[in-house]
């Protein structure tokens, strides 16, 4: 770990015999050489593995992160792109881990039951998220708010009224906002929406439906960022495509 936190710093002693390079041996410099690299250096795939990667196992990437960091600071909404296996997951685990002072929403929607396809769900986890969150960071802040939604239900399959989701979350955003601007000591602090995966919730021609509501819960994001500020969205996805739909798809309504 030390090696790869500081590169440069922490050289590798590959010891070689002079025996090994005696005149009659030239011929065999190079094999002799690759046999005893890899006798004393130890080789392995650093980007390996099937999970996501968090704390010291994460490194590099700074620039991806303080881009990150900049665009949450301005309260710009950002889209993460690209291949399987790349580090999108593990970029939103850095967020989670770097900005323990926001309050951080994540989403894993391939942790989603199968069977539920509308965004009463997507809107119900918010909630109880924000809760948590808000619970853990500024308790003082969680015991000032009256929350409609968070926090009222442990299982969405106990939720009663619901059509009546969205509003309830509405309330619990708006008034969480509020409280959060006005206490001196919590100003700065942003709410963060991380949905990891965003295909799930979109229709795929052929394969899939979409989640019923998807174009208003993201139309409803963009409008509440815009309108009280604090709340930024980060989505990740394999297709950039996605982005440029839903984004059509809310500026169209």
């Amino acid at each position: 770990y030390r090696s790869i936190e500081r590169p440069g710093k922490n050289p590798i002693v590959v010891p070689i015999e002079q025996s090994e390079f005696l005149p009659d041996t030239r011929s065999e410099y190079s094999p002799v050489l690759r046999r005893t690299l890899d006798q004393w250096l130890y080789r392995r795939d650093l980007y390996k593995g099937n999970f996501p990667v968090s704390g010291r196992r994460f490194f590099g990437r700074e620039r991806e992160l303080a881009e990150l960091f900049k665009n949450i600071e301005l309260g710009n909404h950002l889209g993460i792109f690209g291949l399987r296996k790349v580090g999108k997951t593990s970029l939103l685990n850095q967020i989670q881990e770097k900005r323990q002072h926001d309050l951080i929403i994540y989403l894993d929607l391939l942790a989603i039951p199968s069977g539920v396809r509308d965004c009463n769900y997507i809107y119900w986890q918010i909630g109880n998220k924000l809760h948590d969150q808000l619970a853990q960071k500024y308790p003082a802040i969680r015991a000032a708010v009256n929350f409609r939604l968070g926090g009222q239900t442990s299982a969405y399959a106990d939720v009663k009224n619901l059509d009546r989701i969205p509003l309830a979350l509405d309330g619990d955003l708006r008034d969480t906002i509020r409280a959060l601007r006005d206490t001196p000591a919590t100003q700065n602090v942003n709410i963060v929406l991380l949905v990891d995966e965003l295909e799930k919730m979109l229709p795929i021609k052929g394969i899939q439906d979409g989640f019923t509501g998807y174009i208003d819960f993201f139309g409803y994001i963009r409008g509440l960022s815009q309108e009280e500020g604090t709340l930024v969205s980060i989505v990740t996805a394999a297709n950039r495509s996605e982005e440029r739909r839903v984004g059509k798809e809310c500026r169209s309504r």
